[in-house]
């Protein structure tokens, strides 16, 4: 398995993200600490994994937080009670939007329902955001946009 590096513009980025928009979320799971991803579209099941891959994945591995309305209703500090209700919140929504903000690009999912999920690492290095769709990830390092493709 080899792995192809590509540094690609805010606007390209953009691009590669847009086509989530209008899509369902299928499947909810957390990962080690405070990691949550976001499967979207087609679940496919494999043998390996405890979780199904969707046809696009949401991984945030750092901090973040998620809004309704006008508050923020649950984030990465809450207790594993808490943070397993992001089971039922992601339930069935629909992305709606998808936007990168801040000087070190983080991301904001804009969902259904006036929720909102955003990034925003708050310990040294880049931000631990990545989309991946089919076998190409997204994410942002040392100040660019990075496409990684599995080939």
């Amino acid at each position: 398995m080899s792995v192809k590096l590509t540094t690609i513009t805010e606007d390209e980025a953009k691009s590669f993200i847009q086509v989530l928009v209008g899509r369902e979320v299928t499947h909810v799971w957390r990962g080690y600490g405070t990691a949550i991803f976001i499967e979207i579209g087609k679940l496919t099941k494999k043998e390996d994994r405890k979780n199904p891959d969707g046809e696009f994945t949401i991984a945030i591995e750092g901090t973040w937080r998620v809004e309704e309305g006008n508050e923020i209703i649950i984030g990465t500090d809450e207790d594993d009670a808490k943070l397993n209700k992001i089971f039922t919140i992601f339930k069935n929504l629909e992305v709606t939007n998808l936007n990168f903000f801040a000087r070190l690009k983080e991301i904001e999912i804009e969902f259904n329902k006036d929720l909102w999920l955003s990034s925003f690492e708050m310990i040294g290095g880049d931000p631990q955001w990545s989309i991946k769709n089919d076998k190409t990830w997204l994410y942002y390092k040392s100040n660019k946009f990075v496409l990684e493709e599995v080939l």
